[in-house]
């Protein structure tokens, strides 16, 4: 059974408390990509286009419905940047690599980031 994207992470319930179905990363809006020397670690800033199903009545009151994913990268074992330009909408892919490690693909028109990282962390950011 293939995991999904969202599972392969260290807190998984950061996606199934609010969605009952996985939001999708394929065509979303890429914000911002980080390359940090500690760890060395990479963070991605995703705006996601899939609204939550069960939104939290702490969020309702305050009129949140929009949520924007961090995507936290760490141990990066490796990582190649083909061309400049990261054009949206992209296509994010995680999957698994046969070494129990995690890769991550980023493609956009304008170009391609390939890594392996150890693992992931979800932060969900409301807005």
């Amino acid at each position: 059974i293939q995991m999904k994207w969202y599972e392969l992470a260290e807190n998984p319930q950061a996606i199934s408390a609010l969605y009952s179905e996985a939001p999708s990363l394929q065509s979303v809006h890429l914000k911002e990509i980080h390359l940090h020397r500690d760890g060395p670690r990479m963070t991605l800033m995703i705006d996601l286009s899939q609204f939550p199903d069960r939104i939290p009545a702490r969020w309702k009151l305050r009129g949140y419905t929009f949520v924007q994913l961090q995507l936290d990268f760490w141990d990066l074992t490796s990582i190649e940047m083909i061309q400049r330009s990261m054009q949206n909408p992209v296509d994010v892919h995680i999957g698994t690599t046969g070494e129990r490690r995690v890769s991550v693909q980023v493609v956009s028109s304008g170009g391609h980031i390939q890594a392996v990282v150890r693992l992931f962390r979800i932060t969900l950011h409301k807005s």
